[in-house]
Order: C-alpha cells, then sequence, then structure tokens
C-alpha cells in the first residue's frame, strides 16, 4: 500500500514537470517539443484522475487543453498554465497518495534535556486568631446580603433597561439563473450519435459517446478545430458540456440563447449552427 502512494506521487511530480516543460517550450517557439511534453503529462494526469477524479480531475483536463492548445497553433491560455504545488486534501481509498508539503524545513534530531521545574510555592498558614476569623467571616456575610438587597431597591431608581437594538437582516441575494443550453445528435447527420472528446478537436481523446435523441446541458462554446459533418457543412464551434467533455456543434442541435459565451473569459462570444 506505501509503495502504491508512492508511486502516484511520482506520476504526479512527473506530470507537473513535463506540464511546466511543454509551456516552456511553447513559449520559446519549439512547438514539436513542446506537443510531446504536453500530451506525456496529459496521459499521465488521466492516469491519475481515473482512480483519483476529485485530486486530478481539474488537472487532467487542463493538461488536455494544453495539448489541444499546442497541436493546433493556438496561443496558451493563462489557466492551461501549471498550478503550484499545494497541499491536498486525504482521498478515500487504500491507494491515496500521500502528498508532503514542499519546503517544510525538519530540525535535526537532538537529544532530550531534562528541564528542572521548580517546585510551587507552599500556600501561606493563617496564623491570625481563631476568634479573630470567627468574627470577620460572619460579618463578610452580612455585608453581602446588605449591598445585594441596595442593589436590588436602587436598580428601580434607575430607570428601566435600555431597549435591545434590533438589528436588520439583509435578504440573501437572490440565486443567478443559469442559461438553459441544452444539445441534441442531429438525426440527419449523427445518426449514430456524436462522439464527445476530451478537447474542442477531433484528435481529442475520446470521452464517451452522445445518443440520438439524448440531451445534454452544455455550459459554454470554444472556438477549435474546423470539423464538417457529412452534408458537407463546415464548423470550429465546439460546445463544451457541464461534465467538461467537447462536441461539434456542426453535429448537434443547439437549443437556447445564441450566441452562447466563450468558455475563455474576454473572448467574443460562438456563433452556433443549427440553432433552436
Amino acid at each position: 500500500m506505501a509503495d502504491d502512494a508512492v508511486d502516484h506521487l511520482a506520476m504526479a511530480e512527473e506530470a507537473a514537470r513535463l506540464h511546466c516543460l511543454a509551456v516552456a517550450h511553447d513559449a520559446e517557439g519549439r512547438r514539436d517539443e513542446a506537443l510531446t511534453a504536453a500530451e506525456e503529462a496529459a496521459g499521465l494526469y488521466r492516469a491519475l484522475a481515473r482512480d483519483f477524479p476529485v485530486l486530478f480531475g481539474a488537472d487532467a483536463e487542463r493538461a488536455d487543453a494544453l495539448a489541444a492548445a499546442i497541436r493546433d497553433g493556438r496561443p496558451v491560455d493563462p489557466a492551461m498554465e501549471p498550478v503550484p504545488v499545494r497541499a491536498r486534501g486525504p482521498v478515500a481509498g487504500p491507494s491515496a497518495p500521500a502528498v508532503v508539503a514542499r519546503d517544510t524545513a525538519r530540525a535535526p534530531d537532538a537529544p532530550a534535556v531534562a528541564t528542572p521545574v521548580a517546585d510551587p510555592p507552599a500556600a501561606p498558614v493563617d496564623t491570625r486568631p481563631r476568634r479573630w476569623r470567627r468574627g470577620v467571616l460572619p460579618a463578610a456575610a452580612v455585608a453581602a446580603v446588605l449591598f445585594g438587597t441596595l442593589g436590588a431597591v436602587g436598580r428601580p431608581l434607575a430607570g428601566p433597561p435600555p431597549a435591545p437594538v434590533q438589528v436588520r437582516m439583509q435578504p440573501p441575494p437572490a440565486p443567478v439563473a443559469v442559461d438553459p443550453w441544452t444539445a441534441t445528435p442531429r438525426a440527419d447527420v449523427a445518426p449514430p450519435g456524436v462522439a464527445l472528446r476530451s478537447a474542442p478537436s477531433t484528435t481529442g481523446d475520446p470521452a464517451g459517446r452522445l445518443a440520438p435523441g439524448e440531451e445534454v446541458r452544455i455550459q459554454c462554446g470554444e472556438v477549435g478545430r474546423m470539423t464538417a459533418s457529412e452534408t458537407g457543412e463546415r464548423s470550429a464551434a465546439w460546445l463544451r458540456t457541464t461534465a467538461g467533455s467537447y462536441l461539434a456543434a456542426v453535429n448537434v442541435e443547439f437549443r437556447g440563447p445564441s450566441p452562447i459565451r466563450n468558455c475563455t473569459a474576454g473572448q467574443p462570444a460562438v456563433p452556433l449552427p443549427h440553432h433552436r
């Protein structure tokens, strides 16, 4: 079990190193070397995400998107750049990888040294005569009763207590409505269904299939590799599902407000064919 944890941690470290190397090569214009490193990093992250989807799912999507961008000659989006190594929460399962925080200095072991502890001071002994103590204690009790009675009498003379301050609570903000974007395979060009991809390109890894008549919720749109249907229609628009996979817009019927917002912040909306 310990060996499995070490193997997974080594895979994660190697995937992060290859991801950083791909970004550096792409910035230097070395596209072939950048693509090789990005595809190796994506393969490692996908293998980790199969066992630990919560821990490495987002890294796998980021690595796939980086490989697709380098492959298509598109600029690398800042969101594709590697995330710094961070402490991750525990993952349920017998082979959960052990994650150790970096740059944690450990002091060398030192021999234990016994520190002398001083004895607490002894309580003072009351040397006063017992007769004097018997007289003081009843006087103190009478004083406590007297002051308590005066306080109870004086409180009504001071006026009623101030009214409690009422704090007006602000109502919670209304939930933001989610645009009802959906897509269904076109019966005329995709009778067997539509393939789902891990990136907005036909070269992306298969991520499932959308069956005929099945409806899927769409999160946003993206301009990817140009695709063509069997009827000769062409479009570079791709749709990203709420699960994170992509499908070519030319093969589906799109329902909802058009154009759809771009998955990349600050980019123009994506016009879509076959909108209803």
